[in-house]
């Protein structure tokens, strides 16, 4: 989420956070079931995309050289998926994590569902 905070000044995107109503209800209308909810989900234009899809769509519409990536929408799903999972499993050790949650700012805060 961070990431695509930084990466999104024209604030595109919106967050909702899992245990909200808001998000539950988003949900139920979509039929993204209980089961997706340890991945990344994006609902656009009405669709609903999930693991490494969500990841490309959502980097396509981001500043700077990530956009690139978006390309690999060519890469059939289940090897993208796999890749996704593999970064994923790996991404704590890879970048670390986090002691302490980011506190948004008044125009961030905005952004959340």
């Amino acid at each position: 989420m961070n990431f695509i905070i930084d990466h999104d000044p024209k604030g595109y995107f919106q967050f909702a956070a899992l245990q909200s109503l808001e998000e539950q209800e988003l949900r139920s209308k979509r039929g993204i079931l209980h089961s997706d909810l340890d991945t990344l989900i994006l609902i656009e234009d009405g669709k609903v995309f999930t693991r490494s899809t969500a990841a490309l769509m959502i980097l396509r519409r981001l500043s700077g050289w990530t956009s690139i990536l978006h390309d690999f929408i060519i890469v059939p799903e289940f090897i993208r998926d796999a890749f996704y999972d593999l970064f994923a499993k790996y991404r704590y050790k890879v970048f670390g994590k986090q002691k302490i949650c980011r506190v948004p700012t008044k125009e961030e805060r905005e952004r959340f569902i």
